[in-house]
């Protein structure tokens, strides 16, 4: 049997959607048990919500003061502590996982597989490389424990309906004094997070120039962004090289509800959001 460890990502109130989409790439394990464990000052609610997870066994939740606010410096050690009872351990590919993820391979001298993007055993996966213009598959050694990110654009969230058992779970482990929480700053918008958004659409130059998408959308750029964009669970993304080749296009998109400007131009994942936007009928 394979058992994996899944870290839930969560704000003390809600469970992250990646951490659902974690546990449908743990499914794929062949013989594999999931556990989610959950860091924080009070994690009752969002254990809750973890339990209802369909495919996860256990959920465990480590409370202490010092796991109020997410310091990977400070999950870490516990992390590596918990491992100790798994083969496999996963966290999202967020900023919250990419932080965390290393520091807890290299308390237990592993190397990480990151971005995991298909399972094909339980020890084979495939993960993107050169921007995503390359899948390769890397194979882990089967004797060492398996530390990974998991790239949640790639795997739909396991459903609800789940039933598994909540364990309070206490770590007798030394937690470093060299890093503490001053404050966190973030905007206000009623727009959907980047990260958890259901549909995300965005492209450069080569999709928007000649006002049509160069996947075989009809009609005109505003026919079918305009709907995605104003799409309560949609969010759009314009990028900067489409923005300075049409100001006018700017100027309408920052009229739009739910439309993000993106200051950086596109990069991994424009073509794959806009197939997927193409499946749904729903939009011109």
């Amino acid at each position: 049997m394979h058992k994996v460890l899944i870290v839930g990502e969560h704000d003390g109130k809600a469970l992250n959607p990646a951490t659902a989409k974690c546990v449908t790439c743990a499914a794929g394990i062949p013989d594999g048990e999931i556990t989610i464990v959950l860091l924080g000052a009070d994690t009752a609610a969002v254990a809750a919500q973890a339990a209802a997870v369909a495919g996860v066994k256990s959920v465990l939740r480590v409370d202490r003061p010092e796991n109020e606010h997410p310091l990977a410096a400070i999950f870490a050690p516990q992390l590596a502590a918990l491992a100790a009872d798994y083969s496999h351990v996963f966290g999202p590919s967020t900023s919250f996982g990419k932080d965390l993820m290393p520091r807890v391979a290299a308390l237990l001298g592993v190397p990480q597989v990151s971005d995991l993007m298909a399972v094909e055993t339980a020890y084979r996966f495939r993960r993107p490389t050169y921007a995503g213009n390359a899948i390769v598959t890397v194979e882990a050694e089967p004797a060492r424990k398996l530390i990974a990110t998991v790239r949640v654009a790639s795997f739909e969230a396991a459903k609800a309906g789940g039933n598994a058992a909540v364990e309070s779970k206490t770590l007798n482990v030394t937690l470093p004094s060299h890093t503490r929480y001053v404050g966190a700053k973030t905007g206000s918008t009623d727009r959907p997070d980047l990260q958890t958004a259901k549909r995300v659409v965005s492209g450069g130059r080569a999709q928007f120039a000649s006002g049509s998408c160069a996947l075989g959308f009809a009609g005109s750029v505003d026919a079918w962004l305009v709907p995605a964009g104003n799409s309560v669970t949609g969010a759009l993304v314009l990028v900067r090289d489409a923005v300075e080749s049409d100001p006018a296009l700017a100027t309408a998109a920052a009229a739009i509800a739910n439309v993000y400007v993106s200051e950086r131009p596109g990069n991994l994942g424009w073509c794959d959001a806009l197939r997927s936007l193409a499946l749904d009928a729903s939009l011109p």
